[in-house]
């Protein structure tokens, strides 16, 4: 490792570490002769397997981006390949990644990352338009640096390569999953400009909604259109987003001239002065941690005071004498939760204000304002699990929400089933994560993501020709669910009964393939028949709805005698 206070080439003086990866370690480093300050690169011989190939890998690396020179993109200044090491000297990017903004902040003001967009829109279109065009592959969070003049840099060409015309596919499969096109995984055709295009908006997506389009994300939201996850944000922003991530290169932004267009006719777009807002809304966020450590000085050092406003404001919110409106019982559970993010009391009693209405068991009633509230659950998981021994209560709360989104969120599209088990799918997998094995709601998370996760994909099986066997567990999971029905308000049971009756109506054949009984399936009709003529309900929709149920049921008992 290059040593602190030493001298590289005769010219660039080390002044200390500022980062380290698997590979290399970087260092600031100053030439003072010029009075300037580099970033310094170290690979080491001895410090990486196949060290000739990671070399190889550099040089190209510097090859492309000496030939680059855009005010988004750090210049190349030296290269020196030592015996024992190969390093790189380039532009010092002061800031830090959008990742870490987003890791600090949650989700992005919309405002902001359409104007980062455009700059990067405009990276792309530089690299893609030189001869040959560069085709940068990687695009996401972490490797766009945030400058303190509000302004961005793109970093880590080590994915990037020149378009071969002609090529069928990449020799080589890189990116980052989540945030990678279809084509990067191999198999599936040649990275192209449209690539860039859609890892530009699975990158948005995550700015702007605090989610990354991950399996591994806490929790994961897929790629549903950004709306479902915050209503404020704009329309044309989202169909933005949808076209730049469609599956089939076709399908998308062909160039990012034709993006640029639709980018600049957001109607969020930035005021004049953006730069400096952008600047002081991180700068502002920063004096905001301050400020607080001053408030709480000032109110005593026992900080008896702020728990006390904590604690009031809770109280308030769950006081349900009060003539207080739903929203303002919400937003004095932000407040709340602003206070203390690491305390579950403010999470539970939002949850319960947002699910405490009277029309709650009998109809969807978790719109999707109130729906964008929950996103201050997930983003506060680490600070809450934290801040308990026992993560327990966190587990349930987790469970709650996913089986309130499951049974009462009525989006803006309204309440189609799919919508709402995709949406509770990563509460349940987090749920489960945090529950302890004994745990009545550990069984029950479980239970309800594989249901959730089988609806969701099973159909994808079957036109793959890859769904045998597939029905005899979901038929085990279908009567556990079943069975647990009974301690359900009337209205969670019919959506319950109706998926069970619906999948007998759509899989009879196919269960009785894998194993399930005639009897069993009659069974389980004959259940949800008992139950269901003995439901009263007071809106009129859900009678039509449980009579629709009832009739179905006859459809699928008719259907499962042909096969006995």
């Amino acid at each position: 490792m290059l040593e602190i206070g030493s001298v590289l080439d005769g010219k660039y003086k080390i002044l200390n570490q500022i980062g380290k990866g698997g590979m290399s370690v970087v260092y600031l480093a100053m030439n003072e002769k010029a009075n300037q300050q580099w970033a310094v690169k170290e690979v080491r011989k001895d410090g990486v397997r196949n060290y000739e190939i990671v070399k190889r890998g550099l040089v190209a690396e510097t090859d492309i981006l000496k030939k680059l020179n855009h005010p988004h993109l750090p210049r190349i200044i030296d290269v020196i390949d030592k015996e024992d090491s190969f390093v790189i000297v380039m532009d010092y990017i002061e800031g830090n990644s959008l990742a870490k903004a987003l890791e600090e902040h949650g989700a992005l003001p919309e405002e902001y990352v359409v104007f980062w967009a455009k700059q990067i829109c405009d990276v792309l279109q530089y690299l893609h338009t030189r001869q040959p065009p560069i085709i940068y592959r990687d695009l996401k969070p972490s490797n766009i640096m945030l400058k303190p003049d509000g302004n961005i840099s793109i970093i880590d060409f080590g994915t990037a390569r020149e378009f071969k015309a002609g090529n069928v596919k990449d020799t080589i499969t890189l990116g980052t999953e989540g945030y990678a096109a279809p084509e990067q995984y191999g198999n599936q055709g040649q990275t192209d400009p449209r690539t860039d295009i859609y890892n530009l908006g699975a990158t948005i997506y995550h700015l702007v909604t605090g989610y990354t389009p991950h399996p591994s994300a806490e929790p994961y939201h897929g790629m549903v259109p950004i709306r479902e996850i915050n209503p404020s944000l704009s329309p044309e922003l989202e169909r933005i987003i949808l076209k730049c991530t469609r599956q089939n290169p076709r399908d998308r932004y062909q160039d990012c001239v034709e993006l640029m267009y639709d980018l600049e006719h957001v109607d969020d777009v930035p005021p004049p002065g953006a730069v400096r807002k952008v600047r002081t809304f991180f700068v502002t966020a920063g004096l905001c941690v301050v400020m607080a450590l001053a408030a709480t000085l000032c109110l005593g050092i026992s900080g008896s005071q702020v728990t006390d406003t904590y604690e009031s404001k809770i109280e308030e919110a769950s006081d349900g004498t009060s003539s207080l409106t739903n929203t303002e019982r919400i937003t004095l559970c932000e407040e709340a939760i602003a206070l203390d993010g690491s305390t579950i009391d403010a999470y539970e009693t939002l949850l319960n204000v947002i699910s405490s209405t009277e029309s709650y068991c009998e109809d969807a009633n978790i719109t999707s304002a109130e729906f964008s509230k929950l996103s201050l659950v997930s983003k506060n998981i680490t600070a809450i699990a934290n801040n308990y021994e026992d993560t327990t209560a966190l587990g349930e709360l987790l469970y709650d929400t996913g089986h309130a989104i499951w049974f009462y969120y009525l989006s803006s599209e309204g309440s189609d089933e799919e919508m709402r088990m995709n949406q509770a799918l990563s509460w349940f997998e987090l749920a489960a994560k945090y529950l302890p094995e004994d745990n009545q709601y550990y069984t029950l998370a479980n239970l309800y993501y594989n249901i959730a996760d089988y609806n969701l994909h099973i159909q994808t099986k079957i036109d793959d020709d890859t769904d045998k066997g597939e029905y005899s567990s979901y038929w085990t999971d279908l009567t556990q669910m079943v069975e647990s029905a009974s301690t359900e308000t009337d209205y969670a049971q019919l959506q319950i009964y109706r998926m069970a009756v619906n999948s007998i109506i759509k899989y009879y054949k196919q269960f009785s393939n894998d194993g399930v009984s005639v009897s069993d399936m009659l069974a389980m009709l004959d259940e949800a028949e008992s139950v269901l003529s003995q439901m009263s309900f007071n809106s009129e929709s859900n009678s039509s709805a449980c009579q629709d149920v009832l009739d179905s049921i006859e459809t699928a008992r008719k259907n499962v005698n042909l096969m006995g």
